[in-house]
């Protein structure tokens, strides 16, 4: 018999997989846009139309948050008030893992893989909060980093049968 915290442990460790399964077959049908750029250290996350996200996990939440870096690599240029237009982005995010995110710190560069001018925002002490789209990349992102942590899942599985090696 499964408990719910094994299947809540369980779903998020499919989710997981099939994330891992998605990044390694990924790249064989990416546009071609996409094959310049540089991971470095970089996870691939999710993917849209045009947009391509990668994390990097950040360990410095405050209790009871979690954050992430997230980096965005886009396919056309964006265009932020005054003018400046960018490839890619890099972001500092806070999750409260109830459905909302606060970007901390986030720098815009002009050119793909971090590169060219940049224009940065933040830091912001308090980020604003704002809800997350159901079935977005940013709820993508917010699954990612509200997984359990190894230690989460050790203090979950205290007095209970652990699955069996297969």
């Amino acid at each position: 018999m499964i408990r719910p915290q094994q299947a809540v442990w369980l779903t998020r460790a499919g989710a997981l997989l099939a994330a891992c399964l998605l990044a390694t077959t990924a790249t064989a049908d990416e546009p071609e846009w996409t094959k310049s750029i540089s991971l470095d250290g970089w996870s691939w996350a999710a993917s849209g139309e045009g947009v391509r996200a990668y994390e990097r996990a950040d360990e410095h939440a405050p209790p009871g948050k979690r954050r992430l870096w997230e980096r965005y690599e886009f396919e056309s240029p964006r265009k932020l008030p005054g003018g400046f237009t960018y490839l890619s982005q890099v972001a500092l995010v806070e999750f409260d893992c109830n459905g909302r995110q606060g970007i901390i710190t986030e720098t815009n560069y002009a050119d793909r893989n971090k590169a060219g001018d940049q224009l940065s925002g933040g830091p912001w002490e308090s980020p604003p909060w704002v809800y997350i789209v159901p079935g977005s990349i940013n709820d993508e992102m917010s699954q990612i980093a509200c997984m359990p942590t190894p230690a989460q899942v050790e203090h979950n599985y205290r007095g209970m049968p652990r699955p069996k090696a297969r």
